[in-house]
């Protein structure tokens, strides 16, 4: 014969827990995703200026090309500064390093010694009441050479929702 262990208290004295999980918090979607790419060199020849990378300036430009607009650069600087970014994703390979020039807010990627190939920076902003997805990749070759250039050509895409 089975022993069952039940315990002395009677059952309306028995503490009852209730717990419900709540879900994962969700960020919410973004409206476009804009793939961009830039080439750096890697880190024994690199400086400030070859290895800049801008998500806002391609934002900008890809968002005023699809309107077929120009842009003088004073309204450029105006809506560079308006820009705030969220990295949402570190650099897997080297590190981003955050600087100002002329209003701008660009990033100088380091890679890590020696570091030739590809790396990925992911962020996140608001602009012209819109959300936007910045897929930065990177590529870390030993020249650049614009003739034949190693990135794709950016892309605006438009998320379903």
């Amino acid at each position: 014969m089975p022993f069952v262990d039940i315990p002395p208290a009677p059952v309306q004295h028995t503490p009852i827990i209730l717990a419900q999980a709540f879900p994962p918090k969700r960020e919410a979607l973004p409206d476009f995703v804009l793939k961009t790419c830039d080439e750096v060199l890697v880190s024994d020849s690199a400086n400030k200026e070859t290895n800049s990378i801008s998500p806002s300036d391609w934002l900008i430009s890809e968002t005023y090309e699809k309107e077929n607009k120009n842009l003088p650069m004073e309204r450029y600087y105006v809506l560079s500064d308006s820009i705030t970014l969220t990295q949402i994703q570190e650099t897997g390979h080297g590190e981003l390093i955050r600087y100002v020039s002329d209003g701008v807010v660009s990033y100088e990627y380091r890679p890590k010694p020696g570091y030739i190939g590809k790396d990925q920076a992911i962020f996140m902003t608001e602009y012209s009441g819109k959300r936007y997805k910045i897929v930065s990749d990177i590529i870390v070759s030993k020249t650049i050479d614009e003739k034949s250039p190693q990135c794709p050509e950016p892309k605006l895409i438009k998320v379903r929702k």
